[in-house]
């Protein structure tokens, strides 16, 4: 689609880390449109910038680069961390708008680990099939 460039729009994710640990809590996405041929959402052409919510249809140009804007959770756990790498784990779940949890839970997508060892939450990780990074 030559109506899309490179820097057409930009996408913007607002999260604070206090929300970080609430699991009800969404990130507030804001897109700017940088563009010549347009971005419009929900078939509205937008100026400037915008709030985005959820299910929201997005267009970018005049033809067929349409998406459509689904949260989907990240929920991630850590195991064995030291304080200062759980720190650097927080900033960047909480840069993606993910959920950073001090225990496993049903929606937990992953654990992160400094080196895999036996732990409850590589357990419920390996039962559950989740990822273990």
């Amino acid at each position: 689609d030559q109506t899309v460039s490179r820097l057409h729009a930009e996408l913007l994710i607002k999260y604070d880390e206090s929300q970080c640990s609430d699991l009800d809590s969404l990130p507030n996405i804001v897109l700017t449109d940088n563009s010549k041929f347009g971005t419009f959402i929900n078939d509205a052409k937008i100026d400037g910038f915008k709030a985005l919510r959820q299910n929201d249809i997005v267009r970018f140009g005049a033809y067929n680069s349409i998406y459509q804007l689904c949260h989907e959770p990240l929920v991630v756990t850590t195991s064995c961390l030291s304080s200062s790498n759980k720190q650097l784990v927080k900033k960047l779940i909480t840069k993606l708008g993910g959920h950073l949890v001090n225990d496993w839970c049903n929606e937990c997508d992953l654990v992160v680990m400094d080196n895999i060892t036996v732990t409850f939450k590589v357990i419920d990780a390996l039962i559950c099939q989740k990822r273990i990074v």
